[in-house]
């Protein structure tokens, strides 16, 4: 509801959206939007508000999941469309307040290799965990893998 309220210009307050001012500033903005996405994550994820690699695991063993109650949605359907799947994970990794490693593991096989980067291109994920997929999360992954380019070329790795 907020974003149909505020979609990038900031809106005047009136009887009908004062309840989308958390900042009391009079103005729907962005700062409201930055404060609606704190409280969410406090609402979501503990009073702690932190969410990390231990919500990001929680989330995937959930993957596939819907609510057993109809019209409720379920923990982790981020963005209520009915289920849990990668999409809620996008919307989790935007959420993330605090640095976690990049999955690399594409293909989760257990192993990084150039494996991962053909099933990127295949069938990409948020490599780099900015809560979007696009062309970085590619070149990410191929920074790690020329990384140890020079070692393989060598014959140097077993």
């Amino acid at each position: 509801l907020l974003s149909g309220i505020y979609t990038g210009t900031p809106v005047n307050v009136n009887a009908n959206n004062r309840k989308y001012d958390l900042d009391s500033s009079n103005t729907i903005d962005g700062a409201d939007v930055a404060l609606f996405w704190r409280y969410f994550a406090k609402f979501r994820f503990g009073e702690d508000g932190v969410v990390d690699q231990r919500d990001i695991d929680a989330l995937r063993a959930c993957l596939g999941a819907t609510s057993p109650v109809a019209g409720i949605l379920h923990l982790y359907d981020l963005d209520g469309d009915g289920d849990v799947d990668y999409a809620d994970q996008l919307v989790l990794h935007a959420l993330l307040t605090t640095v976690v490693t990049p999955d690399y593991d594409v293909d989760r096989n257990g192993r990084i290799t150039i494996d991962d980067l053909y099933s990127q291109w295949r069938s990409p994920i948020d490599v780099n965990r900015s809560g979007g997929i696009d062309e970085l999360d590619g070149r990410v992954l191929e920074a790690l893998l020329r990384a140890s380019e020079s070692l393989d070329l060598a014959s140097l790795r077993p």
